[in-house]
Parts: structure tokens; sequence; C-alpha cells
């Protein structure tokens, strides 16, 4: 995400921003979702400008939020976001089964 600090009401960037630390927050609702971002949650500012570019959600749902705030600055939200789980790319069996007969379960498991 990209954030522009801008002079209220006249569209102008708020160049005198530069080196104010801005922070990411994960929200569902208005609760707050603990470990939520993964990636670099705090940004400074460079000339009016906040850029954000490893931000991730851990888990899945919908109606979260990222919300960006620093001291002296109105927060900010984003809009709604729905996560959805990615395709898994790839698989593998981490334990073999063992002591196999015919007609029997196998007394461990692959997994």
């Amino acid at each position: 995400p990209r954030l522009l600090l801008e002079v209220a009401g006249t569209g102008l960037v708020f160049q005198h921003g530069s080196g104010v630390l801005f922070t990411a927050a994960l929200f569902h609702g208005n609760v707050s979702v603990p470990n939520g971002l993964q990636g670099t949650a705090s940004v400074e500012a460079v000339a009016g400008t906040v850029q954000f570019t490893d931000l991730a959600v851990q888990g899945v749902g919908s109606g979260f939020t990222i919300r960006f705030a620093s001291p002296g600055f109105p927060t900010t939200a984003s809009p709604a976001l729905n996560i959805i789980a990615g395709t898994p790319t790839s698989m593998s069996v981490s334990r073999e089964a063992s002591n196999a007969s015919a007609g029997i379960p196998f007394e461990g498991q692959p997994a």
C-alpha cells in the first residue's frame, strides 16, 4: 500500500512528512489481529509518501482492514479485504507408512 500525506482540503502533498514513522496493523472489524500482518509494518514517510512494499496477511477470512497510524496524523484504513487460501504449490509425504498387511490398517499411518 502507498499513502499520500495531503494538506486538508487542498489536494497538495504534505512535503514536511519525511522521517515520520507510520505503522500498519491488521483489524477484523474493530478488533486488532495480533501478528496478523507479515512483512515490514513500520515505514518512514519520504517527501509526503509512505510506501509499504512487503505486507502479507496471515490467515483467511473476510472483513479485514489494514489500519495505518502515526502520532499527529489521522488514522486511515484500507477498504475491506477478503483473504482466500492460496493454491498449494507442492505436496510431500512427511512420514512413510509402516508394517503393512493386506486388508489391515497400517501400523504407522502416512502423513
